[in-house]
């Protein structure tokens, strides 16, 4: 929730994309760290933001296509990766020696991208790749996988909303009159989109309630307890799944 809060407190997508790389390294105790977006024009995975030491010119402006070390293989598979010992691994470029182990995250642009096995769907849009180094070999476990999973789906929103916002006021800036008004028109549809995905995520979470209840019930009916505590317990369960149903 903090993480959340503190993502969409601005709309500056180098702020944000900053931000981003500062929350998920802190999350997972890494010492490294870069974010890159997908350029569609050029099909390559572009730096945009970048933590730690030793960052030249030369390693700034190095890119990947999918397919093309740790961070191509994310963007191709559209699948986190973890590396534990980054000198051994075949998959991996090596930008930096002291680094020694990693996982890298794709950001995809809608929830039903985590890709379901034997699905027919087509692959989600990819917005970019995180990528998360230290100097320890097996820094990183599935554990922090499912952490920085679950914060992307934050990060993708932020992005697309700073992003968004990022055009639209290019396109204030340099249009009049009845091009103005047409700039309104997209706001609303970005406070749209953010709303949207906002409803969906308190959905998802707040779905969970009438299974938890209902697990919590079937275990109370096997404790012995007097029928007033019991009673009390039930209309609580009650109230709880009535607000939760509310919500």
């Amino acid at each position: 929730h903090a993480i959340g809060v503190a993502l969409t407190s601005s709309l500056e997508l180098d702020r944000v994309l900053n931000l981003i790389l500062e929350k998920a390294t802190g999350l997972v105790g890494a010492e490294h760290g870069s974010l890159r977006l997908l350029d569609p024009d050029t099909d390559e995975l572009v730096l945009k933001a970048y933590l730690g030491e030793g960052w030249t010119q030369e390693v700034q402006a190095y890119t990947f296509r999918p397919g093309h070390g740790i961070t191509g293989w994310v963007a191709e598979h559209r699948r986190p990766y973890l590396c534990a010992d980054a000198h051994g691994d075949p998959q991996n470029v090596v930008l930096f020696q002291e680094m020694r182990s990693g996982v890298a995250l794709p950001l995809l642009t809608h929830d039903d991208a985590a890709g379901e096995m034997g699905s027919e769907a087509p692959p989600a849009p990819l917005l970019g790749v995180l990528l998360l180094e230290s100097t320890r070999r097996n820094a990183f476990d599935q554990e922090d996988v499912e952490l920085l999973a679950a914060m992307a789906q934050q990060a993708v929103i932020a992005i697309q909303n700073a992003t968004q916002h990022q055009r639209l006021r290019a396109m204030h800036r340099a249009l009049q009159d009845e091009q103005a008004r047409r700039v309104a028109a997209e706001k609303w549809s970005v406070m749209g989109q953010a709303a949207t995905a906002l409803a969906h995520r308190i959905n998802n979470l707040v779905g969970i309630l009438p299974a938890s209840t209902a697990e919590i019930r079937r275990s109370l009916e096997t404790i012995p307890m007097p029928e007033g505590e019991r009673a009390w317990l039930e209309e609580n369960l009650c109230r709880i799944e009535r607000n939760g149903t509310f919500v």
